[in-house]
């Protein structure tokens, strides 16, 4: 195949993939909580809630200052809204695109280290597993800070990268500086700490007297990137700190290190093997091609060459901030994002030389009909496992199980065909691991077994009047807000949404005592209880309160009646979206 073939399959790969990640943004409601705060503080940027201002300096969320993360994600959500209306897809807009961007970046780099020729083939299987693999595909389809802080180090890493093994270019330096600034955007100085962790040892271990020659010979143009980066975000964080005395020594010491150490900590402890099976999980369906980008690197690492440099780099790249996040006390599985990008080049390169020996195929097609054919068994067994095993309705399983069946079979004559045809093998491999992608987007929203509030508020918006009020007891549900567009009272709740702790125990919304819902239903306004069903504090079933809806896990309430139609309620979440008589939850 000639360059130009090659440059049109990348082509085709990247417009395809960037069609995945943008598809179905709206799959599910918003995920609580962390979905939930993005999206509820975003649209008080350009929405304020009554009581407070509009401020693009300070995040807010239920009109409460929220200083915990930069505010990135939320400038970005807030220009999504205001160009597109607040929806659940506009805001999920800020990782999808931000991933479609770490793909570009990613064949940016394939393109560098190995020329056209070679280059645009490499491409092709990187972009295809970045865009495929399970965890960088979910999470380019929920909103967070992560994704946009691994665009930045991506950004950052490749262009450092650029300016140690090309002749430095000014573009190359200030893509680095402009990266640096939006990862501390992003997520602070962890889009400092790792990259420069990364770029250090990775010149030590190239060869230690380069990287005193690279910081000898570029002393000024690292000095200037450095500083832009630094200037282009230090006005936001100067600007806070004006307004808040004390800010910079917060953040930096409580909401970074502290989560760091344990200090603050809102997670429960976990094994410093916990990012293992993140890893291996996450990767899938191109694991098992781990163990062949390791090999491949092995029989190379002592070949002084471009390409081994750049292996070792992304080897540096990967490892090191999973090492550094098993080392911290709080572990999220977001926290690894930012070194998929480095495993997603190193197996797409591992997948591109990858050769099936010889009658494997054999094997491969006979396993995947095996698996088939028990997928097909269960497929016939659903109904009939479905209360025994609690499993997601009979129609949602089949589906489910009826696309995995398709993928396998694909994957088998994929197989059949890469060694019959070697040359149908990007089109087949691409099109198994497109069609899972196509596929999980719909199922996303029927496995997930979450608090799934959104189906109430929506139907509930048309109901309220100005003067109503909602209140959460012993929860804080952000999607609410985002929901209903108002601000909620939160009783009996502590602290967990990164608020200042003297604003929030000073606050009318928040901090309120159990005791203030038994005067509730003598108020002349019409009030909303939002409450779990297994922490209904004792007494509220005597007070003279009227269901109005629930779901599994809430009941909502009011000191009014419910008019007609009402009551309602959603099972979730296979029933979602089915309104039912309400017999199961009476008072």
């Amino acid at each position: 195949m000639n360059i130009t073939k090659h440059q049109k399959c990348c082509v085709l790969i990247f417009v395809v993939a960037s069609f995945l990640l943008l598809w179905k943004l709206d799959y599910a409601p918003f995920w609580n909580p962390d979905e939930g705060r993005y999206a509820a503080a975003s649209m008080e940027m350009i929405a304020p809630l009554p009581g407070e201002t509009s401020s693009w300096i300070i995040p807010h969320l239920n009109t409460l200052p929220r200083l915990n993360k930069p505010p990135l994600v939320y400038w970005t959500t807030a220009t999504f809204y205001r160009l597109f209306g607040t929806h659940t897809w506009s805001a999920r807009l800020t990782s999808a695109i931000a991933s479609i961007g770490i793909m570009a970046l990613l064949w940016w780099l394939a393109l560098a280290i190995w020329g056209k020729a070679q280059g645009h083939r490499k491409a092709f299987f990187i972009m295809l597993v970045w865009a495929t693999a399970l965890l960088p595909f979910a999470l380019s389809r929920i909103l967070n800070t992560d994704m946009l802080l691994t665009f930045a180090t991506t950004l950052m890493l490749i262009a450092i990268w650029r300016t140690a093994e090309d002749q430095p270019s000014w573009r190359a330096f200030a893509a680095a500086a402009i990266g640096l600034a939006l990862a501390l955007l992003a997520k602070g100085p962890v889009g400092l700490a790792l990259p420069l962790l990364i770029v250090l040892v990775w010149l030590i271990m190239v060869k230690k007297k380069y990287f005193y020659r690279y910081f000898v010979e570029h002393k000024w143009s690292v000095l200037l990137a450095f500083i832009a980066g630094i200037g282009l975000a230090a006005p936001w964080y100067l600007a806070v700190n004006r307004e808040r005395p004390g800010f910079l020594a917060h953040f930096i010491l409580y909401e970074n290190l502290g989560r760091f150490s344990g200090e603050k900590e809102y997670h429960d402890p976990s094994s410093p093997l916990f990012y293992l099976p993140v890893l291996l999980i996450g990767l899938f369906p191109w694991t098992l091609f781990l163990g062949t980008a390791a090999v491949n690197f092995w029989r190379e690492r002592l070949q002084p060459t471009r390409e081994t440099r750049a292996r070792l780099f992304l080897w540096i790249w990967a490892l090191l901030i999973v090492f550094f996040f098993s080392a911290s006390s709080t572990k999220l599985i977001t926290y690894i994002l930012p070194a998929l990008p480095a495993f997603a080049f190193l197996l797409g390169d591992a997948i591109a030389e990858f050769r099936l020996p010889q009658r494997s195929w054999q094997w491969a097609i006979l396993l995947s009909a095996a698996l088939a054919a028990i997928m097909g068994i269960v497929m016939l067994a659903a109904p009939y496992l479905k209360p025994i095993l609690k499993l997601a309705p009979a129609a949602t399983l089949q589906q489910a199980l009826w696309g995995g069946g398709a993928i396998l079979l694909l994957g088998a004559i994929g197989v059949w065909a890469a060694i019959k045809s070697p040359s149908w093998q990007l089109k087949i491999m691409g099109s198994a691991a497109l069609l899972f992608t196509l596929f999980f987007p719909s199922a996303a929203g029927h496995f997930s077994p979450y608090e799934d509030i959104s189906a109430i508020f929506i139907r509930l918006r048309s109901q309220l009047l100005p003067e109503d009020q909602i209140v959460e007891i012993r929860t804080f549900q952000p999607t609410v807000i985002f929901y209903a567009k108002r601000p909620v009272t939160v009783i009996d709740q502590p602290n967990t949404s990164g608020y200042n702790q003297h604003e929030f125990d000073t606050s009318p919304l928040f901090a309120k005592p159990l005791s203030a819902v038994y005067t509730m239903p003598a108020q002349k306004n019409r009030v909303f209880v939002l409450v779990k069903w297994r922490e209904f504090p004792p007494g509220l079933r005597q007070l003279p309160l009227h269901y109005w809806a629930g779901n599994n896990d809430y009941a909502l309430l009011s000191n009014r009646p419910a008019p007609a139609g009402w009551p309602i309620e959603f099972i979730s979440p296979g029933k979602r979206s089915k309104i039912i008589p309400f017999p199961s939850h009476a008072n």
